[in-house]
Parts: structure tokens; sequence; C-alpha cells
């Protein structure tokens, strides 16, 4: 059962979170939870083997990437295509300590401060917040070292566009650009993301996408067919074959992850202005929400499209699900809620974590080699041409 190191992490945030809310109001029992967290983290995430799926493309970029002063002249040629931020940075690190265990685990660092700062401004309790980030892709975040940088930037530049000073949120969300090219996205949410969107609106956006997607009629796929062909037949099958990917479809239907998202979405909705009074930055995070909704919902038609987007989004989760715990007044309400996070953090994360691809090993006591784990990699993951 390959899930099973994973459960464990899990069960240690679930009990971390229970501390964290009996013993909130003591200041020294806080520092104990955070910097538990942040060494948990930091030993299970930081010190990992080749775990997941990504680690494939990094590594071998890492073994390539020349170390500052050497040549380049064949390198740049090569990978000209990826992002010049992460090039730079892998080069860097490599300078310092050429082994790609060591890159993971200052990237891991480098997530988990940033994390710690995000969860002490936005959330209350911190440790709850820190279990929502690995059921909502904390663990795959890990695992895309481009994508998670420029996420990074863009929870720093969060208080610049709280505060509405441009300069700071687009120099920020500039550097994330050279990381991930979906940065980009982030620049024109600095004029939309601070406004409180009416109730109204969000109602609009989740009648609209349940309609589109029950009726399995998304907006993207009609468009880029349309372009493949009048381009010609060839790219509308590569197009295809591009849009079914590693990431097959979007399930249709009554999913437990239609549920949830729908269970959330309702929740937002009915606890808006509580959430608005509780802080006013939640508005930020409401706001995020329901991009992520509409995200996947509306582009469920094209699944690369609807989970990549959508995670662009998904730190609105960390912030929203504490909070939404955090307003409930009635006792038997959040012991509810609170049980039903703990339930779906183990079922979510037994249902990512048990593949071969995500079978555990650590530092500590041995990793599988890159050849070894390159086999098992090659033999459960068939990548489109």
């Amino acid at each position: 059962m390959t899930s099973f190191p994973y459960l464990i992490f899990i069960f240690c945030y679930i009990l971390l979170a229970l501390v964290d809310l009996r013993y909130g109001q003591d200041n020294d029992m806080r520092k104990k939870v955070r910097y538990g967290c942040i060494a948990l983290f930091l030993f299970f995430i930081g010190l990992r083997g080749f775990i997941g799926t990504d680690w494939y493309s990094y590594y071998y970029i890492f073994d390539k990437t020349p170390r500052f002063f050497e040549e380049i002249a064949d390198y740049a040629g090569e990978y000209a295509v990826w992002e010049p931020g992460y090039l730079f940075y892998s080069s860097f690190l490599k300078t310092i300590v050429p082994n790609y265990h060591f890159f993971v685990f200052v990237s891991a660092l480098i997530d988990v401060l940033v994390l710690d700062f995000f969860l002490r401004k936005y959330v209350s309790y911190y440790a709850l917040g820190f279990l929502v980030f690995f059921v909502f892709e904390g663990l795959g975040l890990s695992d895309l070292l481009r994508n998670v940088r420029g996420l990074t930037f863009f929870l720093l530049s969060l208080p610049y566009l709280e505060q509405r000073k441009p300069l700071p949120y687009f120099s920020l969300n500039l550097l994330g650009l050279l990381f991930h090219a979906s940065s980009l996205l982030y620049l024109p949410l600095y004029f939309v993301l601070h406004r409180a969107w009416p109730r109204q609106m969000l109602i609009a956006i989740f009648i609209l996408g349940n309609l589109l997607f029950f009726a399995q009629t998304g907006i993207v796929r009609p468009i880029i067919l349309t372009v493949t062909d009048l381009l010609g037949g060839k790219y509308t099958v590569l197009a295809e074959r591009y849009m079914e990917g590693v990431f097959g479809e979007v399930s249709k239907g009554l999913s437990i992850g239609y549920l949830e998202r729908t269970l959330t979405c309702l929740l937002v909705i009915g606890f808006y202005g509580k959430l608005l009074e509780l802080r006013a930055s939640n508005r930020l995070f409401i706001n995020l929400y329901m991009l992520y909704f509409a995200s996947y919902f509306f582009f469920a038609d094209v699944a690369v499209i609807a989970l990549r987007l959508a995670l662009l989004f998904i730190c609105s989760y960390w912030v929203l699900w504490p909070a939404l715990y955090e307003v409930m007044i009635v006792r038997f309400n959040r012991r509810l809620f609170l049980s039903f996070i703990f339930l779906f953090a183990l079922l979510k994360i037994n249902g990512i974590t048990n593949v071969p691809l995500w079978r555990y090993d650590n530092l500590l006591w041995g990793v599988q080699s890159y050849e070894m784990r390159a086999g098992i990699f090659r033999e459960n993951l068939t990548l489109p041409e």
C-alpha cells in the first residue's frame, strides 16, 4: 500500500490541527505547532526521493543545466523553451551544490517559508491551513517545481494587492513569469480581485458552471477544434491528442470531487457576509475560489486547461476552509465540518498516492536511484507523443 506513509503524514497534521484548535490561545503552544508543521514539511517533502511524475523531466533538465561560468551555448539552444528564471535558479543552486536532492530540499525550504508567511497572515488556525494545503494540491505542487515558483511570487504579492501598491505587485508577478508562463494570468487580477463581488454574481457563476458541466457542452474544445480545422487536418489530430494527454477527462456527474466543489461553493455563498466580516482580506480568496470554480466547471471539456487553470487559484481553499470553520457558530456544525475535512483529507491523499509513481522513500533511510525510478515511471505513465 504505497499511500501508507502519506496517510501517516496527513494524520500528523490532523493531530497538529487538533492541538492548535484546542490550545490556540497559548502562544507557546502555537509556536510549537508552527515549528512542528514546518519541520514535518521539510522532513517529508524536502528529503523525499524521486516521487510523483514531474521529477522525471526536472531531474533531466537539472542534470543538463550548466553551473555558472560553464559553457552554455548548446544548452541555451536545446532548452530555450524553458523560462529563464527557472534555468538561472537551477544553475545557481547547482553551482553551490551539484546535487538534485539539494536542489529539491532548497526548493522545499523556500516553499514552506512562503507558506508560513501566507498562513500566518491570512489564516487563524495555522495547522488546519497546512492540512488543507496538502489536501488541495500541496503534494502535487511540490512536484511542479516551475509552477510553484510562480504561485509563491503571487502569494507574496497579495498584501500589495490589498494595499493597492501596483509596483511591488506587478514586479513580483513578473518575476514569477520568469519561472512559469502561467503567472501572466495573475497580472490583470490586480484590477478585480480586491473588489467585493456581489453575491448574485457568485450564484450566477455557480448555476452557469453546473449547467455547462452537466450538459457536457464546454466552451473551449469547439473553439480549439474550429481553429485547428482552419489550419489543417493534422493540427486537429494533434489538438485532440493534447487535449486528452496525460490528464484524460474531467469526470462528469456525481463524483466525490463534484460534491466537494459544490459544497464548498454553497458554503462560500451561504457564509459570504460572515466571511467578509471575519476578515476583509477574505474577499480576495472568495473571488479566487470563484475563479477556481469557473475554471474547473466552464472548461471541463478540456482537462489540461481546466486542471492547470484551476491550479492557479487553488490557494483560495487554504484560507477559506479554515475560515468557514471559524465562522460556524453552532458547535455541531463546526464538528461536522471538521470531521468532513479530516475524512476528506485521508480519502483524497489515499486516492492520489496509492499508485507506484508515489511510492515514498526518504534520504535519511535511502532512496531508489534515478534509473530505477525512471523504469517505474515509464512502466506506469504513458506520455502523449
